[in-house]
């Protein structure tokens, strides 16, 4: 019996550790080509003729971007078969009275899936401060 449940809670541990390996060549509906480089569940790298890119797939905020206007903080974690990319912007200036704050974006998400033929899915979509969804997009890449 002990040794049964040594196997349950291994089993279990171990299928909660997994996630997808989104490693390899793509390239999107505009011919963009990206390498997807995954160490585990640690850590992405995604490099492509704008730049190379790593996130920590840890859930934790940092700093991607901190400038005279704006502060990005982003974080990243695999949920089930899913890579999340959470993202929140502080803006330093305030916006100008004329803009609707309906339209100013407040965070971000996007969220990597991949599909039974090896393609990746990526759904952005940006939110306001009224958590409402003020732009999403969604880009397909195809496995190379």
């Amino acid at each position: 019996m002990k040794l049964l449940l040594v196997l349950c809670f291994s089993m279990f541990a171990s299928a909660a550790m997994a996630c997808t390996d989104f490693s390899g060549n793509y390239r999107n509906g505009e011919g963009v080509q990206t390498q997807i480089q995954q160490s585990g569940c640690t850590s992405v790298t995604f490099s492509n003729v704008e730049g190379t890119g790593t996130i920590i797939t840890d859930g934790q905020f940092r700093v991607l971007q901190d400038d005279a206007d704006v502060r990005i903080l982003t974080s990243a974690a695999f949920v089930g078969a899913t890579l999340n990319l959470e993202g929140k912007f502080e803006y330093k200036q305030p916006a100008p009275p004329e803009m609707p704050s309906e339209y100013i974006a407040k965070r971000f998400s996007m969220v990597y899936t991949k599909s039974n033929s090896g393609d990746v899915v990526a759904v952005m979509s940006v939110y306001n401060s009224q958590n409402q969804v003020i732009y999403s997009l969604t880009d397909s890449y195809s496995k190379l």
